[in-house]
């Protein structure tokens, strides 16, 4: 994860697009935290991508596709409202 991050060389707005290697970069950390992290780490991390990537709708997509897993988990395990509340935060 550590050597994931370390590949990310603009993880602020630029109005200058990314490099191909760097999407790819971002696209690999997510994946990767989406796959072994817990989900407070994920969504810290979306809100971190989504600075550096703002202007690519493949990762605003991504993240859409998250919420709505989890909000159909949440609904088909009738989770309480404070129970998927821990899920977002």
């Amino acid at each position: 994860m550590i050597l994931s991050y370390l590949q990310i060389c603009r993880p602020y707005f630029h109005v200058k697009p990314l490099e191909k290697v760097q999407l790819k970069n971002w696209r690999d950390y997510l994946d990767m935290e989406i796959e072994n992290g817990s989900h407070e780490r994920t969504v810290i991390l979306f809100e971190r991508c989504l600075i550096a990537c703002a202007m690519y709708e493949e990762f605003w997509m991504k993240v859409f596709a998250n919420i709505v897993f989890i909000s159909y988990y949440c609904e088909n395990h009738k989770l309480n409202k404070v129970e998927s509340r821990r899920l977002f935060v």
